[in-house]
């Protein structure tokens, strides 16, 4: 028998650090642990943050906000419940932002964290949204619901998702759409359908295949995250044709956008020459279009292009999108932009480009004093979301994935145990405040800081130092008060006086919003 006890509103609504108590009577060292009911654990305001705490009978609970600052309480009241307790939080007035919360008992404690965001606002339809993730579809089955409104609440709105052809046509033939996967990328066909019924979008990315179709099965042709996951080039092209359409066929009620291939040109994730990805990429085409005639291509995703680009831009009839990676991120080997645009206009071709794994991890570890987050910097690998989408929709790229909501290669957004980190938090914030505004200008701040002039519902500016430790106050012109949002979605005043205002501008990015369509930096 389980015993749930509420902490009243009262509590929290003058902020919060909560001290509860729980559990189970058992003698000896016990160990302490916390989760959350929740898979996820992300909240919108108002809604009660439920935890179960296992562990020695006596606890005491502290919250703290993304700045690490303890949330206050005027009780340190401590209750008693029995084995299998659960401790509800009630948000109240919790401010926006991102939080820890802490179980201690005796030597030993146990942290979990969660987020507290708006109600969903849905500006555009998701169609539209330019804000995506690469996701890998892991977790408890029973947990899926919870994992794929997380990834709403977060903000995001398209998934890319490896589609595991190892596991789902394993042999000739031979088709188990409901396989689990060796390595915990698994649950493929319920996350996709559980997504789709969520109202998010799927990218769907053919990348590898079993051995019984591949060209090459020696030691060095398979992936290093799923041994079976062969990554040379199909060896038939009619029997490949077949199991693309198949799987198209099964999922073109959840997807009509399919990506074809990763990082060819690197002969790492497409473990064949440049011209085998041609031939690789237009007999997957053709098999998609054969079933789903109006599909999305995206091709390529390609970092620096290498002999694949060349190639491509003479083959527009193949794809739809462009697909780039890592075009802020600090690799040497990375292209800008300009090299796939000035590939396109030289073979007389236009596409839409989309960077299809950006950096992004919003401060995975604090940065350190003077680190860097300018453009192929160390510190980008580091960097805010903000930051890395911002730059991309500057520079005209009209939909950016992170890398990644939960891949072990590049978790950025939520930890192992799913809990979201403060960049969670931060990506939502940035879709509420980017979805539905156009890019207008680069404004110039000075050395080491940026801004960028966006419009939707109003002007406004996103703006941050590029060298962690370093501020400035900046002076701009308007004729009414601003408003300022940090990246916890939190807003104050920013009062103007005889047409100007002072605008404090740090490593963390702002959101200014109400100015004029002209506003200058004085």
């Amino acid at each position: 028998m389980s015993r749930s006890h509420r902490i009243p509103a009262p509590l929290i609504a003058a902020g919060a650090m909560l001290w509860g108590m729980l559990l189970s009577a058992a003698s000896g060292e016990e160990a302490l642990s916390i989760r959350h009911q929740r898979t996820g654990a992300l909240y919108t305001v108002g809604e009660p943050i439920v935890v179960s705490v296992s562990g020695p009978p006596r606890v005491s609970v502290e919250v703290t906000d993304s700045e690490n600052r303890p949330v206050p309480s005027p009780s340190s009241a401590v209750s008693q419940a029995s084995a299998g307790g659960s401790v509800t939080l009630e948000p109240g007035r919790l401010p926006l932002s991102w939080y820890t919360l802490t179980v201690t008992a005796a030597n030993k404690s146990a942290r979990t964290a969660f987020g507290v965001v708006p109600p969903l606002n849905d500006r555009v339809a998701a169609r539209q949204s330019r804000f995506g993730a690469i996701v890998s579809p892991r977790g408890k089955p029973a947990a899926i619901p919870d994992i794929v409104h997380s990834l709403k609440l977060a903000g995001v709105r398209w998934l890319d998702i490896d589609i595991p052809m190892a596991q789902l046509n394993p042999g000739k033939g031979v088709y188990d759409w409901e396989s689990v996967g060796r390595t915990g990328r698994a649950h493929f066909d319920a996350f996709a359908r559980a997504a789709h019924k969520e109202g998010l979008c799927l990218m769907l990315k053919f990348l590898g295949q079993a051995d019984w179709v591949s060209k090459r099965t020696g030691k060095d042709v398979h992936a290093s995250w799923d041994p079976a996951l062969n990554l040379s080039p199909p060896g038939d092209a009619a029997q490949w044709a077949e199991a693309v359409r198949a799987v198209v066929g099964r999922y073109r009620d959840v997807c009509d956008t399919w990506e074809i291939g990763n990082e060819p040109e690197g002969h790492g994730y497409f473990k064949g020459s440049d011209d085998e990805y041609m031939a690789y990429l237009e007999t997957t085409a053709r098999a998609i279009r054969a079933v789903q005639p109006k599909a999305t291509i995206v091709a390529a995703s390609m970092y620096n292009g290498g002999g694949v680009l060349p190639r491509l831009v003479k083959r527009p009839d193949l794809f739809d999108v462009m697909s780039v990676h890592y075009i802020t991120g600090p690799h040497g080997d990375i292209s800008p932009l300009s090299h796939y645009l000035t590939a396109m206009k030289e073979a007389g071709i236009s596409k839409t480009v989309w960077n299809t794994e950006s950096r992004g991890n919003g401060g995975a570890s604090p940065p350190t004093p003077g680190e860097s987050s300018h453009y192929s910097a160390e510190g980008a690998h580091n960097q805010s979301p903000t930051k890395a989408y911002v730059r991309n929709f500057a520079l005209g790229v009209s939909r950016v994935f992170v890398f990644s909501w939960n891949l072990d290669e590049g978790r950025t957004i939520v930890d192992r145990d799913d809990t979201p980190r403060r960049s969670t938090v931060e990506f939502r914030t940035m879709a509420d405040q980017l979805e539905g505004a156009e890019f207008v200008r680069k404004v110039e701040l000075g050395k080491d800081f940026s801004g960028y002039h966006f419009r939707g519902g109003d002007d406004f500016l996103v703006a941050w130092s590029d060298v962690a430790g370093r501020a400035m106050r900046v002076r701009l012109t308007a004729k009414q008060n601003l408003t300022l949002t940090d990246t916890m979605g939190r807003t104050k005043t920013a009062p103007a006086e005889n047409g100007v205002t002072t605008v404090e501008v740090a490593y963390e990015p702002v959101f200014v919003h109400g100015l004029a369509a002209g506003f200058e930096v004085r």
